[in-house]
């Protein structure tokens, strides 16, 4: 709510089934493989509707789940029917998610720089190492998406890290202009 009332892009992270799992567990809510693709769909949809107004999903961990065709195809038909698009954090090597959402017509990107071990720590060296990184790599390639976990020291450390001299000739655009968007029907 106060991120919509601060006129924020949200990302929606629905979380699915990792390896390891149950040992490994993301919450309560986890999408499983082992359900059918009609529940895996309606679960993604009402988990969509109940964020509403976000401007993409991601996976929160689902190295396991990403790597199963029939799972990855009910994501995508909810999707699909929300218009939204995927971004994949952390694909696992066998994922089909990119393959996939190229036959699906799902529009599909990754994040460029994910700046979260760096967060978890609790010092800004690990933070600025991380977003020296993001902005060479968005110089490097003229754009890049950069996801950051919000901890109380990434918090604190975010107002330097957007400071104009640190950015050094690089612009903050909201997601929504650099994510691939799907085609509008």
């Amino acid at each position: 709510k106060e991120a919509r009332a601060a006129h924020r892009e949200i990302v929606l992270q629905i979380p699915m089934e990792p390896e390891r799992y149950p040992r490994v567990n993301p919450g309560p809510a986890t999408l499983l493989v082992n359900m059918s693709p009609q529940r895996i769909e309606s679960l993604t949809r009402r988990y969509l509707k109940e964020a509403d107004g976000v401007v993409a999903m991601a996976n929160l961990m689902g190295e396991f789940a990403t790597q199963d065709e029939t799972f990855m195809t009910a994501v995508y038909a909810a999707l699909k029917r929300a218009n939204m698009s995927f971004l994949h954090v952390q694909p696992a090597p066998r994922s089909v998610c990119r393959a996939l959402a190229a036959t699906q017509g799902i529009a599909y990107d990754e994040p460029d720089a994910l700046i979260d071990a760096a967060a978890k720590r609790s010092d800004e060296k690990s933070l600025n190492k991380a977003w020296d990184a993001a902005l060479e790599s968005a110089r490097t390639r003229g754009h890049a998406i950069v996801m950051l976990r919000v901890t109380p020291t990434s918090a604190a450390w975010l107002d330097k890290a957007l400071a104009p001299k640190r950015l050094d000739g690089v612009t903050l655009a909201p997601l929504t202009r650099v994510i691939r968007r799907p085609a509008q029907h």
